[in-house]
């Protein structure tokens, strides 16, 4: 399954990826899972305060956080498909609201499993959107860099007076 949007924003790519280096695929690669339950409940704490969101104002009761918990055995799932895969997870950390497995592999293993091409800009980043199982989709947001990513080059239109 693509992981849509997933990726560096492409006006970042267009303006950089001719002077990057070419990327070793036997270069270690390091990423972070970024768990979709999380990303709802981030979204969910934005929407509190904007009135155009459906979450406006609609507080979460006692206890009700809990829902956005990565399961255990979800967590757990994800780590051995990754070390199945052939990548070292290098640290798992299962929290209340924060859970994160960070893992690492040759770039070429990376590009193979997640069926995407991979260019360093300081950091890691995918180019396309990553493919991952189906089974996995309501629980990887996605994959993050362990450095932030460039900015976009602003656009300037050339305007005639």
């Amino acid at each position: 399954m693509k992981m849509s949007g997933n990726h560096i924003d492409q006006r970042v790519v267009s303006e950089n990826l001719s002077s990057l280096p070419k990327v070793d695929p036997n270069a270690i690669v390091t990423l972070r899972v970024a768990f979709a339950m999380q990303q709802e409940f981030h979204d969910r704490v934005e929407g509190l305060y904007d009135p155009k969101s459906p979450y406006y104002h609609q507080f979460l009761k006692t206890g009700e956080w809990k829902r956005f918990v990565v399961r255990e055995e979800d967590f757990a799932e994800v780590a051995r498909w990754l070390r199945g895969e052939g990548f070292e997870v290098v640290s798992e950390s299962k929290g209340e609201i924060n859970s994160t497995i960070t893992f690492s592999g040759k770039a070429s293993t990376i590009e193979t499993v997640f069926q995407a091409r991979i260019a360093n800009f300081g950091g890691y980043y995918f180019l396309d959107d990553p493919s991952i199982p189906t089974r996995f989709a309501k629980i990887i947001a996605g994959f993050l860099s362990n450095t932030p990513p460039p900015p976009p080059v602003p656009v300037v239109e050339d305007r005639a007076f």
